[in-house]
Parts: C-alpha cells; structure tokens; sequence
C-alpha cells in the first residue's frame, strides 16, 4: 500500500496510441461481458487521486459566515490540471487526511498534483505538493513532505508560522523545496530540511531554524535585522539551473483517456433493469438481481432521460452480493440535491461508477440550501460541478470544480493491474472488436 500512494503510476506508451488513435470510433462495439472497470486503465489510475480534475478548481473553500473556522476537505490526493484558487476570511482547504493514515505514512507521498498556480491558506497537506506554475501558500499551511513548484514560491506570506517537511525529516529523510522562481519565506516559516532555488530565496523575518540549507543561483536575501537562520547559504554559484522533477501526472494523456474511457463506458450495453421504487421510497431502483451478467463481470444500468422521477425521490440499489456496476447517465445538465441515496450494505461504494458521459454541468447541493450526500464514483470529464453543503463518498473526475462540499476518499478502490496486463487486455479487447466486425461484414456479404 504504501508503494501505491508513494508514487503515481505513469502511463504506458502503448495506452497513450490506443487512446488517441481512435479507439472512440469502435467502442460501440465492445460486448458488455468483455468489461471490468479496471480494463479502463485511464479510469483506473485517476482512482490514485480522490478529486482528478481536468481544468481548476474554482472558489473552493467554505465562506459560511456562520462558521468561526472554515474549512474543506478533500481527504485523498488531488491531481488538478489547471489552477486551484480559495476563497474566505479565512479560507482553508485541507487535503489527505486519510493518505496519513494510510500504513508506512511517511509526508513522502503525493498528496497534490496542479499544473497551473495554487493558492491555499491554514490546515494542512497531508503528504508532498507538486506545482507547475506559482504556489501563495498565505498563512499557516502545514505540508507534510516535499514542495516542488516550477514557478515562484511565497510561502506564509500571513506570518503566522507554518511548516513544511516535518513528517518527513522525522522518517529520516530531510524535506526539500525547490523553486524555479523566486522563494520566499514569511515570518514563523519553517522548512525541516533543504531549500533551492533557480532565482533567489527571501526570508522575512525570523524562523527557518530547521532548514539545513539555503542554494540559490541568485541570492539569499535576509529581510530581518536578526534573522534567525541556521543552515549553510550558497548563493551565485554560477552552476546552472537546478534540474526540477518532471510532474507525475502526464494530464494532456489523463484528459484524453478520460474523455475516451467516459465515452467508450456509456456505449456499453445496460444488462440490468432500471425501475421505479413504488414500493420503496418512489425513486429509482436499480436492483442488480435483474442483470443478465455472469459473476464478475460488469453490471450495467442505463438512466435516460425519459425517467421523469430521475434526481426526485432519491436512488435504491439492491443487490445479493458484491459487483462492479457502472451506471450511465444521459443529459447535459443535472442538479441533484435535497434526496437520499439507499445502498445495498453489501455493495462496496469504491466499485460503482456514475458516468455522466454528456453533462456539461453538474450542481450537487445548493450554495446556501439543501445538501445532497452523494455515494459512489462520479466519471464527468466534460462538466463544470458546483458541489454545496454536501457530502461525496468517492471520487470525482470532472472538467472543473467549484464550492465547499466534502470529498471521501474510499482507499479500498479496485487495484490496478501492471501495465502489462493493462496494455495485453486492451490490445485483446481491440483485437476481439476488429474480428467482430470482420466477421460481421463476411456474414452480411
């Protein structure tokens, strides 16, 4: 476990041409009892993350006026391709609490992925931060592990203290923070091993005690009459920029297999029947005993939108024992919110999938209004969500999100294969489809 959540798995070469040349074209035409969840191997892997996010993510943070401490959740990792931006006074979001509790926890392990900028302030990240673009960090973040950012660093700009690293130097590996901007430290800040920069590093104020090393290809600049800074200074050296780590997400390959995977899941035939719970709660029932699927394979429900009491009355699934199910939705805009959700207690949450293949937007609560807790996986790479006084109890993958409602993280996913059994079944999966149609076309004729 503790290999999983140290590192993100890259994606194999061979995935990347399946995915972009044009398996969409075909898989209408991949049966139903040839599917697993974890044969969607850009799916799958966005299950290292608790929030995949193909875009930013927006205002993210709980400005209740109400509330004396405002905060977030998210309590798995976070892969963001675009920015991530909070808002409130003051404002808050706390990511992986649960990686933290996780066996051989050690802050090494990531906890945040953006490709753009970041900005966050309070509470804590519970694991190693990788930002491409520039990181405001404001006031009072604790991060667990390392930091890196391809941009400028400002750290506890507040100056009401923070650390970076402790977790980590404490297993006996010191923490280190590269930047290839600017770094600069606000009063109280503390780094619990080495920081370097491919400009300068600025400190203002006291603090930094713990930071064994300062190397800055420009200059080291101490904003205190007393500065209180014992590691060892190297500045203007004049050896060439630092070499800075390489994301671990490759998100223009993730955006495309997602939308692929998305796509290539609605197109699956529905073995199982959708109803009415007349007896129930007046919603909808999906009761797994009525699907057509052999043990082990995938059931499949199918939610069109001629269901007038879709999003009303609240959801049922039933079952008689444990499966995979994949529940396909219709429609370019759904507002679920104020209606519960009844699981089967045999059903694990982490094996059902809701793909919202078409929806461009998706409103989960009400900013200000009733809440929504939602259960299972939400697959929705094209849709803006606004996500309200609410609970998820999965992952989401989404083009973008917005609001103050808490995301789960359920750690007991569906594994990942190895690559190779990933890229071997993805190539018998095309090379089935391929005969399929072959023998299809010399029955016509």
């Amino acid at each position: 476990m503790t290999e999983k959540f140290a590192r993100i798995r890259t994606i194999n070469p061979i995935l990347k041409r399946i995915a972009f040349a044009g398996v969409i074209s075909i898989a209408a035409a991949v049966p139903s009892h040839a599917a697993t969840l974890s044969s969607f191997s850009f799916y799958d892997q966005s299950g290292d993350f608790n929030a995949f996010i193909l875009g930013d993510i927006i205002d993210y943070s709980n400005d209740d006026p109400v509330q004396t401490t405002e905060t977030t959740d998210i309590e798995g990792p976070v892969a963001v391709a675009g920015n991530i931006t909070t808002t409130g006074d003051p404002i808050s979001l706390t990511i992986g609490k649960k990686i933290s509790e996780t066996a051989g926890y050690d802050g090494s392990q990531n906890a945040l992925v953006v490709g753009g900028n970041v900005e966050n302030q309070n509470n804590r990240i519970y694991g190693s931060v990788w930002v491409g673009g520039d990181a405001d960090f404001g006031s009072g973040l604790t991060i667990d592990g390392n930091v890196t950012v391809g941009g400028n660093l400002d750290y506890n700009a507040g100056g009401t203290g923070g650390e970076i690293g402790k977790v980590l130097n404490n297993s006996g590996t010191p923490a280190q923070v590269l930047t290839g901007g600017n770094a600069t430290f606000g009063d109280g800040s503390n780094v619990f091993g080495a920081v370097s920069s491919n400009q300068n590093i600025i400190v203002n104020g006291d603090g930094m005690g713990d930071t064994t090393s300062f190397n800055a290809n420009g200059s080291v600049i101490h904003n205190n009459f007393d500065p209180y800074i014992e590691g060892s200074v190297r500045e203007n050296e004049g050896a060439g920029p630092f070499v800075l780590p390489a994301s671990p997400v490759d998100f223009a390959a993730m955006d495309a297999g997602l939308k692929s995977d998305s796509f290539m899941l609605s197109q699956l035939v529905s073995n199982a029947t959708t109803q009415q719970d007349t007896l129930g709660h007046n919603g909808v029932l999906l009761d797994t005993t009525t699907s057509t699927a052999a043990d082990g394979e995938l059931i499949i429900f199918d939610l069109g939108l001629n269901l007038d009491f879709l999003w009303k009355n609240g959801f049922t699934i039933t079952s008689d024992k444990n499966a995979e199910i994949l529940i396909n939705v219709s429609g370019d805009t759904h507002t679920i919110t104020d209606f519960g959700f009844f699981i089967d207690p045999i059903l694990s949450l982490s094996n059902i999938v809701w793909n919202f293949f078409e929806a461009t937007t998706i409103n989960l609560g009400e900013d200000g209004g009733t809440g929504i807790g939602f259960k299972g996986n939400i697959l929705a790479p094209l849709a803006d969500v606004f996500f309200y006084n609410g609970l998820l109890e999965g992952n989401l993958v989404a083009k973008s999100l917005t609001g103050d409602g808490q995301i789960n993280w359920l750690v007991d996913t569906v594994p990942t294969p190895s690559s190779f059994f990933v890229t071997f079944f993805g190539l018998m999966v095309l090379s089935w489809v391929i005969w399929s149609r072959q023998s299809a076309v010399r029955s016509r004729s």
